[in-house]
């Protein structure tokens, strides 16, 4: 997997990466997917267990000072920004059950708080079920129809639902709302890619940058655009660009992987371990190819024997090994 995907806004009002799920916005649908989330609640529930002292005393609160004392405010305050600001908090953190609880209370206290229902749809939407995230979705641009990053948000909601029209219609407006709003334009430029507008999304992307040269997603989108497109010397570079030069390595080893240059994505992932040498992704990559290239050699061995059986063999398992790749 890439380590790419949708803008990443670092604002409080922003939309984290996408989830790449497909669900469908039915009511049968959404039925289904409350029950296996209910399910996954119901098992941590029956899994539970009391913590120990030292555990107890070691929250994410006591080792957070700035959240501490934000919970703090709001417990001696309780107001409606207070409780968003606070769920915001917890969500930047991932801590989703949290943030989900304090948007809650941000609503209770003002039903028509836009920005509240925006965090819960990107809650939802976090979690890997953007069919659960559209009324949200829906009821923050409702609420706050100037509000760009609502707009946007409802736009990764849509998409993940495969709602691809509706989605760039959001984005689009998004940017008209917030002209400067880098990630709503690079959100543009990965709907393209996804669709196979290879030359829309490279423009996009560009654009993008231009508003925000920091942005990781903007240049690893860009980069998977011109590997589309063939230009890999173009790719390599916008990856390498990013600043994580790890990561960026990797992504190299991934899109030489799918154009079917073993060996450079082999070299891409060697150097990927070099450079962060936790970095165990990258070293499993590295195994998996250096297996997959003695498997072929010994194949190609077999294929050229003398031995007519152990070039049956060896045919057979090179079609087994280009049907699996």
């Amino acid at each position: 997997m890439l380590l790419s995907g949708c803008a990443s806004h670092n604002a409080r009002t922003s939309q984290a990466r996408l989830p790449q799920a497909k669900a469908s916005a039915s009511n049968e649908a959404a039925s289904e997917s409350l029950s296996v989330y209910m399910q996954k609640v119901r098992h941590l529930s029956a899994n539970a267990r009391p913590l120990n002292k030292s555990e107890a005393a070691e929250t994410l609160e006591t080792r957070d000072p700035a959240l501490a004392a934000e919970l703090l405010l709001v417990s001696n305050q309780p107001t409606a920004d207070g409780y968003r600001s606070l769920a915001e908090s917890y969500r930047e953190r991932g801590v989703l059950d949290a943030a989900h609880r304090n948007f809650n209370r941000a609503i209770a206290l003002n039903p028509l708080d836009g920005a509240a229902y925006e965090g819960l749809a990107r809650v939802w939407r976090d979690w890997g079920f953007p069919d659960l995230a559209l009324g949200d979705a829906h009821r923050a641009v409702y609420y706050a129809p100037q509000l760009a990053s609502a707009r946007n948000t409802f736009g990764t909601v849509m998409q993940a639902l495969g709602h691809y029209d509706e989605a760039r219609a959001a984005y689009e407006l998004a940017s008209r709302l917030e002209p400067q709003a880098a990630y709503a334009v690079n959100n543009l430029c990965y709907l393209a890619f996804v669709q196979g507008r290879i030359d829309a999304a490279i423009e996009r992307c560009r654009k993008a940058l231009e508003l925000d040269p920091s942005m990781p997603a903007a240049r690893n989108n860009l980069a998977l655009a011109f590997a589309a497109s063939g230009r890999m010397d173009l790719a390599r570079n916008q990856f390498v660009e990013t600043g994580d030069r790890a990561s960026g390595l990797y992504n190299i080893g991934i899109v030489s992987l799918a154009a079917g240059d073993d060996a450079a994505a082999l070299n891409a992932f060697d150097e990927a371990s070099k450079a962060r040498p936790a970095f165990h992704l990258a070293r499993e990559r590295a195994r998996q190819i250096r297996e997959q290239m003695f498997l072929k050699g010994r194949q190609e061995r077999l294929a050229h024997s003398k031995n007519p059986t152990e070039r049956a063999i060896g045919a057979s398992r090179q079609q087994a090994y280009d049907r699996d790749r």
